[in-house]
């Protein structure tokens, strides 16, 4: 009997000290925001896809950024995902110093960067995958950690 209640506080105490490492997983379309639907973040935090190109002549695609915006005191953006072009995004972030930002330069599937914005909990972002998409074009896979 000791043994048998020994043994399930071993498998208790195994299953806590094993935390999940699958994170909060998003497909993010190219030139678009969408905000990161987690609570710990308070709708605070978005990520902006820029444009994704092909590689000329090459399977696959040519580096591009994703950006994250954390607004300080409001959600960055208007609505919790939409289209923008990237020149429209800069004129307007320029308009506030209410926002921070960060940029994590993608190359290919497993890139990671780690994250410390203010007022909100760090994390991660991992590349799950870049996909082409149907009738061209392509879209980002991310894992937030």
């Amino acid at each position: 009997m000791l043994i048998l209640r020994f043994g399930a506080l071993l498998l208790a105490s195994a299953m806590i000290a094993q935390p999940s490492t699958r994170g909060l997983r998003l497909e993010l379309d190219r030139t678009t925001y969408n905000v990161i639907p987690d609570s710990r973040f308070r709708g605070l935090v978005y990520l902006y896809v820029e444009d994704i190109a092909g590689a000329k002549g090459n399977p696959g695609f040519k580096p591009f950024n994703v950006h994250v915006l954390v607004g300080k005191y409001r959600a960055p953006m208007l609505g919790a995902k939409g289209y923008l072009r990237a020149n429209d995004l800069e004129q307007l972030l320029s308009k506030g110093p209410d926002v921070w930002r960060d940029k994590m330069p993608i190359a290919r599937a497993g890139d990671s960067k780690s994250f410390r914005p203010p007022g909100v909990v760090p994390f991660t972002l991992k590349v799950q995958e870049v996909l082409s998409v149907k009738g061209g074009g392509y879209h980002v896979v991310v894992e937030v950690l």
